[in-house]
């Protein structure tokens, strides 16, 4: 494959193979750039414009988590086994699981990108 100006020369996992092998690396990880926007909590009425959760997406490696030294309060963090056509999986803030979820555990609820209309299916 050719390198162009929109197609880097290696692609982000080869980097993290040739990183990997350097025997003073004792962990690898990456995180793209980010975005943000709207979501719709499973089961919950969608409240009025502007009062919608936001959050910011990032989409990282596997090993981030632990290349940065996360400490994940529950749950787990990324595996290989994480892809875009698994099941989709999220890691939330301390923060965003008191406020949207206060007085329950928010392991296996699920949220939508956007905000669903009432009656709408999520994708």
């Amino acid at each position: 494959m050719q390198a162009t100006a929109t197609r880097p020369q290696v692609t982000i996992q080869q980097l993290i193979e040739r990183l990997q092998r350097h025997p003073q690396v004792q962990s690898v990880g990456a995180i793209s750039t980010s975005a943000g926007g709207q979501i719709t909590i499973e089961d919950r009425p969608p409240g009025p414009t502007g009062e919608q959760p936001q959050l910011t997406f990032w989409g990282v490696t596997p090993d981030y988590v632990r290349t940065m030294g996360i400490q994940l309060l529950t749950g787990r963090a990324f595996t290989e086994g994480d892809k875009l056509d698994s099941p989709r999986v999220a890691i939330i803030s301390e923060s965003l699981a008191r406020r949207w979820f206060p007085n329950e555990k928010p392991i296996g609820k699920r949220f939508y990108y956007g905000r669903l209309n009432p009656g709408q299916s999520p994708p």
